[in-house]
């Protein structure tokens, strides 16, 4: 039988049995000798603590123990994606700008789903004129009027004069159009 030190275990296997094992001998002590207390906090397994603690840290310092939730795409990858969305249909539109501004804007999870037109605005120069740049912060929404704090960095759309088809601003202005159509 081979011996087991805990070198195998993951990180939150090691927090769970500790866990079940302190959860166990509180309910052992109880039911043979009448005697109650709390494992977690009881100045006699402080040590147990310590070397429990102790292991999680050189476990979560291993990186093959690393639990990886996400992976990025890869830049051709991420090219297929834009060059199979159809500008023509409006599905493809809102996906094709959506994947463009998704990465210009460096949107995060929920900050994505929650977009609203409202958020864009484009940017005009002290002439009135605009500037080419559409600008994106939630705080342009009528109900976020006292801002919010975390949200109130106006991150900015720039035309992209390399590359006509995947330009944020052209997209942007094209999925207005359709809008109103």
């Amino acid at each position: 039988m081979r011996k087991i030190n805990g070198e195998e275990y993951k990180e939150y296997s090691l927090k769970t049995m500790w866990n079940v094992t302190a959860k166990m001998i509180q309910e052992k002590y109880f039911i043979e000798h009448q005697r109650d207390f709390n494992p977690f906090v009881d100045q006699e397994f402080n040590d147990a603590r310590q070397a429990r603690n102790a292991k999680r840290k050189i476990l979560q310092n291993m990186l093959e123990k690393i639990k990886v939730s996400a992976v990025a795409f890869k830049s051709d990858e991420y090219e297929k994606m834009i060059n199979n969305c159809q500008e023509k249909t409006p599905e493809g539109l809102q996906i094709k700008f959506y994947l463009i501004a998704s990465l210009e804007l460096a949107w995060r999870g929920g900050e994505a789903v929650k977009c609203l037109i409202h958020y864009f605005q484009e940017e005009l120069d002290h002439n009135g004129k605009p500037t080419g740049r559409i600008a994106y912060n939630p705080v342009f929404s009528k109900t976020c009027q006292g801002g919010d704090q975390k949200l109130c960095d106006t991150k900015w759309l720039i035309p992209n004069q390399e590359n006509p088809r995947r330009c944020p601003v052209r997209l942007y202005k094209l999925l207005l159009e359709k809008r109103t159509d």
